[in-house]
């Protein structure tokens, strides 16, 4: 994916041209992205291994939950230490992101007063619009 100037990334190819149903990425570079996610993820899970697996054994043991050593990846790992922050430095940053983890974020309601407009367009006169302005 490209940047522009600033260090963003330009949606589309590396030219800037959006991806629509006849520009697409070739199977090449699908397959390249596949690899690269997977290695990733591969990554991310031997992070948690050795001393690490040991403390989240304990962070785990410690809020009651039970994992076998094959259960615990990157993302459970995160949550579990989100947790420990937010019971032992009584973090409501930590606690708010391990609730939402666990019963996902609640959505945001916009409240809206809506006002009796007729949206009639036979009646969009300009003398109309004048009186909704």
């Amino acid at each position: 994916m490209a940047r522009d100037s600033k260090g963003k990334f330009i949606d589309g190819d590396h030219n800037g041209n959006k991806f629509s149903k006849d520009n697409q990425p070739s199977p090449q570079a699908k397959s390249e992205g596949h690899k690269r996610k997977k290695a990733l993820k591969d990554l991310a899970d031997a992070l948690i291994g050795g001393e690490r697996l040991k403390k989240c054994k304990v962070i785990a043991d410690k809020v009651g939950i039970d994992l076998e050593d094959n259960e615990f990846t990157l993302d459970i790992a995160m949550t579990l230490k989100q947790i420990e922050k937010a019971f032992d430095e009584g973090d409501t940053r930590a606690y708010q992101a391990a609730m939402d983890r666990f019963l996902g974020k609640p959505p945001q309601q916009i409240n809206q007063v809506n006002s009796t407009i007729n949206l009639n367009t036979t009646e969009w006169t300009s003398i109309g619009l004048r009186r909704l302005l």
